[in-house]
């Protein structure tokens, strides 16, 4: 569904997945600014998350919805 469909009201359940995660050790007080590589393990990081937020969307969206409780 679209995010107007979402604010019509025309999107009849919504699941949210909420999940804390820590900046990894090596990353903290990295200087993103200038150097690289500190941006290139921020981006890959990232990435990894970015792909597993995808990859649990799909297996949502498989999956019938839950009834209600």
């Amino acid at each position: 569904p679209t995010f107007w469909k979402l604010l019509c009201g025309e999107v009849p359940e919504i699941r949210v997945r909420a999940r804390a995660r820590e900046l990894p050790p090596e990353l903290l007080g990295a200087d993103f600014r200038d150097d690289r590589q500190a941006r290139t393990d921020l981006q890959q990081w990232l990435g990894a998350l970015w792909a597993e937020k995808d990859s649990l969307l799909d297996e949502l969206n498989r999956r019938p919805p839950e009834p209600n409780a």
